[in-house]
C-alpha cells in the first residue's frame, strides 16, 4: 500500500501501518515492488513512518485508549521492524536475496491461481482450444512463462485423464447421393411448363360433356 501523502495521524484513517511487520520489506515501508523503488525513497517512506510510530509512544500510558488498544504491540515493535526493513533494502546483496523470495512467492500465488482456472475449463473431462488459450493469456499476465503452462496442462490432463477437444470430421456424402436441393430442383424442372406454350396440347384436350337445359316450371 503506497504511503498516503500527507500521512493521516489517525491509524484508522490509513491500512498501511498495519504492515510494520510483514515479510516483505517492500510492504513494511509501503513500497511497491514492482516499482524497483530508489535508496531516496526507501529512506524517506522510512523517516516518515518512524516520526508517525514515535508521535504514538505517549499512547504507552492511555492502555484504556482505543487507538493504543488498535496499534498493540506496533507502538514498541514496529521502529525496530522498520529500520530491519530499511537496512535490507540499501543493502545489494540482502536486497537481492529478497526480490528472489517474493519473486518466488508470487510465482506459487500465479501458479495456484493458474491451476484453479485449469480445474474450472476441465470440469466436463474436455480442454476446449479457447479455455486454454485463455488459460495462457491469463498465466502470461501473472508472470508464468508458456513452457511451465503447458506442463501444468498436461499434468492435470493426465492425472483427471481428461482430453483435448477434437472436431468431428466433415459429413461427405456418399458416391451418388444426391443433396436435398438438387432433388428438390431436378422435381421442380420436370413440372417446368413449356416455354411460349398457352393451352395444354391437343392431345391432351378432352371435350366437355353438353350442358342440358332445364325447363323451368311455372
Amino acid at each position: 500500500m503506497p504511503l498516503p501523502s500527507p500521512l493521516p495521524d489517525s491509524p484508522s484513517r490509513w491500512e498501511g501501518w498495519r504492515d510494520y511487520n510483514s515479510e516483505n520489506p517492500y510492504e513494511r515501508l509501503c513500497l511497491d515492488f514492482e516499482a524497483n523503488p530508489s535508496d531516496e525513497q526507501i529512506e524517506d517512506n522510512c523517516r516518515q513512518l518512524l516520526v508517525w510510530w514515535q508521535k504514538k509512544l505517549p499512547l504507552k500510558n492511555q492502555p484504556s485508549n482505543p487507538v493504543t488498544q488498535m496499534l498493540r504491540n506496533g507502538i514498541d515493535d514496529a521502529p525496530k521492524f522498520l529500520a530491519e526493513a530499511r537496512n535490507i533494502l540499501l543493502n545489494s546483496e540482502a536486497r537481492g536475496k529478497a526480490d528472489d523470495r517474493i519473486r518466488a512467492r508470487l510465482k506459487e500465488s500465479a501458479s495456484a491461481e493458474f491451476n484453479k482456472f485449469l480445474a474450472f475449463a476441465l470440469s466436463d473431462g474436455v480442454l476446449k482450444p479457447e479455455d486454454e488459450n485463455n488459460l495462457y493469456h491469463l498465466g502470461s499476465a501473472a508472470g508464468l512463462e508458456k513452457e511451465e503452462m503447458r506442463l501444468m496442462v498436461e499434468s492435470e490432463l493426465t492425472r483427471r485423464d481428461a482430453s483435448r477437444y477434437v472436431a468431428p470430421p466433415p459429413q461427405v456424402a456418399a458416391p451418388g447421393a444426391q443433396s436435398p436441393t438438387t432433388s428438390a430442383a431436378a422435381l421442380n424442372a420436370s413440372f417446368s411448363p413449356i416455354e411460349g406454350a398457352t393451352s395444354p396440347p391437343a392431345s391432351l384436350q378432352v371435350p366437355l360433356p353438353p350442358i342440358r337445359k332445364v325447363n323451368s316450371r311455372g
